[in-house]
């Protein structure tokens, strides 16, 4: 072949999802309850999922797929399997089922969304309060003539984080900080797309913070931002008595970190509200986006630092039992 001559496109085709997953509750849910696939529905929302439970019991009904979002302090969330077309039935369902296990996330997952429930999703996401967040999702397997099927989750209807962010603070009178600090995770989550960043990133938020998921729940990074005191700051943040259980791991392990960081990060624990962090700061003004570039990949190189070093150790420690009387954070 000449070095001008391209190798042929193969022809793109649309699989029907029935040829691969014949039955939602033998074939589907299963599938899509491992983590690796799991992970492919978590790219489309920006979600870092693990499985809670499959069929699990709400009353005389049974939700097809529960799980936890580790960026978020293991909120639940629901998920409910369609392989058809939208129907009422469907959407009953997963509105009761959030309402039973008080889940802050729903994703209805379908063939198609028929122009109704999506004007519907799109409604609640609307009127709901902004700790309630709801996608529509359609499933495609597609393949190139004889390769494996792969699928595809496009999503149809989300909620619409930044202005719903903008929209609340504005009616409870946002300062101008607040409308910054939108504008600068934003731009943040914009500068790790870019570099290519394997960091697992949610919305930006108008808090001060900015949580990024380390793979369990009661464990996860925390960008810190602050106009007033003027610094920023990349931590691992533990919270609660599973956080507090692997923050004492961890701790037992300090010399060992602190060498491989290369760096000498502080370490903070405070009984008295259940929290510890490990983190690496420096002084800096949020408020001045001349700077923004600068401090961008400062926070990049060092939240990708504290990923590198702890994610491996935090996924080999032993998960907490509960105990001493702890509530379930």
């Amino acid at each position: 072949m000449g070095s001008n001559q391209k190798q042929p496109l193969g022809i793109l085709e649309q699989v029907d999802l029935r040829t691969y997953w014949e039955n939602e509750a033998s074939d589907f849910t299963p599938w899509l309850a491992t983590q690796e696939n799991l992970r492919l529905l978590g790219r489309a929302i920006e979600m870092d999922l693990e499985t809670q439970g499959t069929e699990v019991g709400v009353g005389p009904f049974s939700a097809d797929l529960v799980c936890r979002n580790l960026a978020d302090e293991g909120s639940l969330v629901v998920i409910e399997n369609q392989l058809e077309k939208t129907n009422h039935s469907h959407l009953g369902q997963i509105l009761t089922y959030a309402a039973g296990l008080d889940a802050k996330t729903l994703v209805w997952i379908a063939r198609k969304f028929t122009d109704e429930h999506r004007s519907a999703i799109d409604w609640l996401n609307r009127v709901s309060e902004a700790g309630l967040r709801i996608f529509a999702i359609e499933i495609e397997l597609w393949r190139i003539e004889d390769s494996p099927p792969a699928p595809r989750f496009q999503v149809v209807a989300k909620p619409n984080d930044w202005t719903k962010a903008v929209r609340g603070q504005v009616d409870g009178g946002a300062s101008a900080t607040t409308s910054l600090r939108l504008e600068y995770w934003t731009a943040l989550k914009a500068h790790l797309e870019e570099a290519g960043s394997k960091l697992q990133t949610q919305a930006p938020s108008t808090n001060y913070w900015w949580n990024l998921s380390l793979g369990r729940s009661g464990i996860h990074l925390t960008a810190i931002a602050s106009v007033k005191e003027k610094y920023i700051a990349a931590k691992v943040y533990c919270h609660g008595w599973r956080g507090q259980h692997y923050y004492s791991c961890l701790e037992s392990q300090r010399a060992e970190i602190n060498q491989e960081l290369g760096l000498e990060p502080t370490w903070e624990r405070k009984d008295d509200v259940q929290s510890c962090q490990i983190h690496l700061w420096r002084d800096a003004d949020p408020s001045d986006r001349t700077t923004w570039p600068e401090l961008h990949r400062w926070m990049r190189e060092k939240l990708e630092l504290l990923d590198r070093v702890f994610r491996k150790r935090i996924a080999a420690l032993p998960k907490p039992a509960r105990g001493n009387g702890a509530d379930e954070a």
